[in-house]
């Protein structure tokens, strides 16, 4: 008999099923189905008996084909899985072994069934993708038994919208799907009255039955109005009677009342032998039957009750190998009418099945009988024995809605920490904590087993202390040396993320002995990787590498989804502080498959996390800024307070990039987000990352943040505390502080085998020597660490550092070369603003003005940023402003005062506007070394700015952007270049720190316009040019300005597909779709956009 584990899915509902004894082949039908294969998905909607499943299964007979067949268990998202998976391998060699791992680990916490279904779904796409390119038809039958908006309903949507243009799906239903066709050109139904048979086909088929007179088959065609399954009943039903039954069959088959099928039953029935009438009232109470169940049941010569019940169309043989049968549905209902079972009987088949199921081992089979028959004590006592076992074996959907069908006073504390544990598998882990509360006072000690998977819930979430202490209550259980090893390796983890490392080893080596003495290879991965941690913290990196290689064999031997999807995401971190972000990369894809697969939101994010300062430190700054703000949303999506890694990296590619608003904006709120979570690990960069933004306008506030980013710091986050402190310092002037800062931040460095953290503080050592030559000799060092790391912006800006230094000249690359790498990777000027290298070897040009619009208003006198001190009043500075968006014409005064002080009598404040006007003028010209209106011109009535004095990003961009726009026909080659000049010089949307005023939004708006407009161009022309990885740096630039342009995510797909980045396209696919709902505009398939 067939072991009842986890993925294994009944051979008869992978089948086609098997064609009655007396079948009428059907061309018009087959014809229908060919012509309606060649589009991706065939409907066959019709009620019972309309032959769906036997028209499809003659069709496929001549055709590369894969079956499976719903019940109500379906509605979980993995019980489809595991059967589309399972129809899928009878034709596919090769799924990915992420799809395994989904079938067979639990769900993470706050699973989104949404999200997790598509991201299985990319995976069977992208594994029918690679599988080759002939056509294959998936046949899903009973559809229907899906209810909508269930898990199953989702992944059944997705995979209808993923599905590869070689992939034909066949949706079998009696009545509404479960899912919303938004493409119906794509789609064709094949209903109930093209099923139906034509008095011809009716005809025919009582001829193979051996019935012959015509009058009899108009008969049965007027009665039947030619409903296949009747009209096949009817050929039973009527095979072998004398014309005088015959007459009276039909008289019976014309009477009123709509039993039409149930009437034919009977008359099947009605000719059996009363052992086989009494078999067949049992069968319609059992989910399926074998000839030795039978026997159990008291049935004399079982094996042949069933042959004989085969051959007259009554039982469906389920073609297993060990000897299955089944009652079909309709036929099924049809009995229990007929010969209905009396209650108690009812009660005794169901109780001697159940025993009979659960020695044989389908505990699946005993727990259905159980639950439909209402043996509440029966199902009560399969749990309690064997509620445990069915969770590990998949069947935690059945487990829940049995365990909650009991009443409360079979609801024993057992039963619950079952329902609980089978919960936690689901993915419901709200329900789960629900239920493990209930089970036991919240003071009160748990089993270990309970107190880790509670803990784990508000671990994940960030919520540490509320976590420790929910551990804290498993610890007396002593019983499950297994359970208890979990128990501390995950509390170690939260006392390490606290920055308790000496916590952390304690209960990291308890466990270990623990795992050690059991051998379970569960626990050994999580202690493994545990103690992988407290090395990371030491810099014991041989340590750390044998721990999580030991940790990986053992997570791989248990088939442990969430072990393997830690490690896979820690190993990625570590090869980030290494250098290695090509290996790291390549480790955090397997992490982020496994984390979209297993639904472990909170370790997805982490991943995407460690992925995007890959991404960063490759100089993809548009692809790390992509992941970095998926994962922003995934946890605000369940409200974690891991939400301030997002932030903090989001911060770091804006203060990277120049983006100082949008980096001090994502800075503060991880500060905020981190220190109330007590999060050293997470609270140190970000207060580094915020020092140095903080630094291009307040040198004393910066110093301050920098020192608390050193006290914070430890371990992992200590080389980055000391270069911010180092390089605020520096722009302080405090060449000694620098120093001291330089050469610890180098120290660190060396000692974890940090090489971007050492090329970094050999750029601070430089800049603060005295000598040019010792400068640039150590930046050469420092270039060429960069350039073993493959970090094109740390060498492009070293380079630039040193060719700026160096006294001799030529001796480097030149400075106009590493300026223009540094634009093209999406640096704008304002990077220069920071706290960091850039900052001190700045150009400094005199005797200009120049105003930068674009990402934040900034004023250069001399090349040099003007302070925010320097200005006396904000007031002063919106003047400015104002005259920016109003393209520096001259604007009425009394107009000026209407939008600085809306509020207030304009002629109490006409003295207010002529004193911030001396204001921005003395900001202007400090010595006053020009006529007072050479920049801002004012006279009684008015004041303007001249723009041919004063330099103002903004106009420079929309001419530049205009003349390359013009000459996209005539000249293209200069176009593009002109094109691709402008979209380097917008580093932001106009005044973006100022998004609510109303003056802005027109230049905003002009200027967002036309930069999505001159981006497009550059993004199109670098695919044609066959430069994939610069179209996707350009259209990933669209999409931060405007997440909904549709154009934008199809190009993007494309771009993906063509480059052969598979995953990574399905995943800005299901973004593309997500952005879409959110407009209430269904997205457009996959593979139709892929085609184009």
């Amino acid at each position: 008999m067939q072991p009842n584990r986890v993925g294994y899915v009944s051979t008869a509902r992978l089948l086609p099923p098997t064609l009655p004894a007396i079948h009428l082949p059907r061309a018009r039908l087959d014809g229908r189905l060919d012509e309606a294969t060649q589009r991706p998905l065939t409907t066959l909607v019709a009620g019972a008996g309309y032959g769906k499943s036997t028209t499809v299964a003659a069709w496929a007979t001549e055709r590369r084909l894969c079956w499976y067949a719903c019940t109500g268990q379906d509605d979980h998202l993995l019980t489809l899985l595991r059967g589309l998976t399972a129809a899928l391998r009878t034709r596919v060699v090769s799924l990915p072994p992420e799809l395994a791992s989904a079938v067979r680990g639990s769900a993470g916490p706050d699973t989104d069934d949404a999200d997790r279904a598509d991201a299985l779904a990319a995976l069977l796409a992208e594994a029918l993708d690679d599988a080759g390119t002939d056509d294959l038809h998936l046949v899903i039958d009973d559809v229907g038994l899906i209810t909508a908006d269930s898990g199953g309903a989702r992944l059944l949507d997705a995979l209808v919208r993923q599905a590869p243009a070689r992939l034909r799906l066949v949706l079998l239903t009696r009545g509404a799907l479960p899912i919303e066709l938004r493409h119906s050109s794509e789609v064709t139904e094949i209903t109930g009255p093209q099923l139906s048979f034509t008095a011809d086909e009716t005809r025919a088929l009582l001829e193979l039955a051996g019935i012959g007179d015509t009058e009899v088959a108009a008969a049965v065609h007027a009665a039947t109005a030619g409903w296949p399954a009747a009209v096949r009943l009817a050929a039973e039903a009527l095979r072998g009677r004398t014309s005088q039954d015959v007459d009276e069959v039909l008289r019976r088959l014309n009477r009123p009342g709509g039993r039409l099928y149930a009437l034919l039953v009977e008359e099947v029935l009605e000719r059996a032998a009363p052992p086989h009438r009494d078999l067949v009232a049992r069968l319609a109470e059992l989910p399926r039957v074998t000839a030795e169940l039978c026997t159990e049941l008291g049935v004399p010569d079982a094996g042949q009750a069933l042959h004989d019940l085969d051959r007259s169309g009554l039982l469906v043989d389920l073609d297993e190998a060990d000897g299955w049968y089944a009652l079909p549905p309709m036929v099924r209902e049809a009995v229990r009418v007929a010969v209905p079972l009396e209650a108690d009987r009812r009660h005794e088949v169901a109780t001697r099945a159940a025993r009979w199921f659960t020695t044989a081992g389908h505990l699946e089979d005993a727990l259905q009988v159980l639950s439909t028959a209402g043996a509440d004590s029966a199902l009560a006592e399969l749990l309690r024995e064997h509620g445990q076992r069915m969770v590990a074996t998949g069947a935690c959907a059945q487990v829940v809605r049995a365990v909650e069908m009991l009443p409360p006073e079979l609801r024993s504390t057992s039963l619950q920490l079952v329902e609980g544990h089978a919960r936690q598998v689901l993915g419901d882990w709200e329900g789960a904590l629900r239920v493990f509360e209930d089970a036991g006072d919240a003071a009160q000690p748990l089993p270990a087993a309970t107190a880790w998977r509670m803990g784990l819930i508000h671990h994940f979430r960030g919520d540490l202390d509320i976590a420790i202490a929910t551990y804290d209550r498993g610890l007396d259980d002593h019983d499950d040396p297994v359970e208890r090893a979990h128990l501390l390796a995950w509390s170690g983890t939260a006392r390490w993320l606290l920055g308790d490392v000496e916590g952390c080893r304690d209960f990291a080596t308890r466990a270990s002995e623990l795992a050690r003495s059991t051998g379970n290879p569960a626990a050994l991965a999580i202690t493994h990787t545990t103690l992988a941690l407290v090395s990371a913290a030491d810099g014991d990196r041989r340590a750390n590498d044998t721990h999580y290689l030991r940790a990986l064999v053992a997570a791989e031997e248990a088939g442990d989804v969430l072990q393997l999807l830690r490690i896979r995401c820690n190993r990625g971190s570590r090869h980030l502080e290494e250098g290695s972000y090509h290996e790291a990369i390549n480790e955090l894809e397997l992490a982020l498959r496994l984390g979209e697969a297993s639904g472990y939101v909170a370790l997805h994010g982490l991943s995407l996390c460690n992925r995007a300062e890959a991404r960063r430190r490759l100089g993809r700054l548009e692809e790390a800024i992509a992941d970095y703000e998926s994962a922003r949303q995934i946890y605000q999506s369940i409200d974690s307070r891991m939400v301030g890694y997002a932030l903090s990296g989001l911060g770091d590619v804006h203060r990277i990039r120049g983006d100082l608003t949008m980096a001090r904006a994502a800075y503060e709120e991880a500060v905020e987000v981190l220190e109330a979570g007590n999060d050293a690990q997470g609270l140190s960069p970000a207060l580094a990352g915020l020092a140095r933004v903080v630094a291009a306008t307040d040198l004393e506030e910066a110093a301050k943040i920098a020192d608390r980013a050193i006290e914070r710091s430890g371990g992992l986050s200590q080389v980055g505390a000391h270069l911010a402190a180092g390089f605020v310092a520096l722009a302080r002037a405090d060449r000694d502080t620098a120093t001291r800062f330089a050469a610890s931040a180098q120290e660190a460095a060396r000692s974890r085998r940090d090489r971007a953290g050492l090329a970094e503080s050999l750029e601070l050592a430089a800049l603060t020597l005295g000598d040019p030559r010792q400068a640039v000799g150590l930046l050469g060092e420092a270039v060429t660490i960069w350039s073993a790391l493959e970090e094109p912006i740390g060498r492009a800006r070293a380079s630039l550092a040193a060719a700026r230094l160096d006294p001799d000249g030529g001796q480097h690359t030149p400075a106009a070369l590493a300026s223009r790498r540094l634009r093209e990777l999406g640096l704008s000027r304002r990077a220069a603003e920071v706290a960091g290298t850039l900052r001190e070897v700045a150009e400094r040009r005199t005797g200009t003005i120049e105003i930068q619009a674009l990402g934040g208003f900034t004023v250069r006198r001399d090349g040099i940023p003007v302070p925010h001190s320097a200005w006396q009043s904000r007031k002063a500075r919106d003047l400015v402003k104002i005259l920016i968006a109003r393209r520096g014409r001259p604007t009425a005064r009394e107009q000026l005062i209407a939008l600085l002080w809306p509020d207030e009598d304009p002629a109490q404040v006409g003295n207010r506007l002529s004193g911030l006007l001396s204001v921005a003028r003395t900001v202007f010209d400090p010595d006053k070394a020009h006529d007072p209106n050479t920049f801002l011109v004012a006279d009684r009535h008015t004041i303007g700015l001249d723009l041919h004095r004063a330099a103002v990003d903004v106009e420079a961009f929309l001419e530049t952007a205009a003349e390359g726009l013009a000459l996209r026909t005539h000249d293209p080659r200069r176009a593009i270049s002109l094109l691709e000049e402008a979209e380097a010089t917008y580093a932001g949307d106009v005044l973006e720190e100022d998004p609510y005023e109303d003056w802005t939004i027109a230049l905003r708006e002009e200027a967002r316009a036309t930069y999505i407009a001159v981006t497009r161009a550059v993004a199109a022309a670098a695919a044609d040019r066959g430069e994939a990885d610069r179209a996707v740096r350009y259209l990933l630039r669209i999409l931060e300005r405007d997440q909904f342009d549709e154009r934008a995510h199809h190009d993007l797909i494309r771009a993906l597909t063509t480059d052969g980045r598979h995953g990574e396209a399905r995943r800005r696919y299901r973004a593309y779709v997500a952005r879409m709902a959110e407009l209430g505009v269904p997205g457009e398939p996959f593979a139709a956009i892929v085609e184009g």
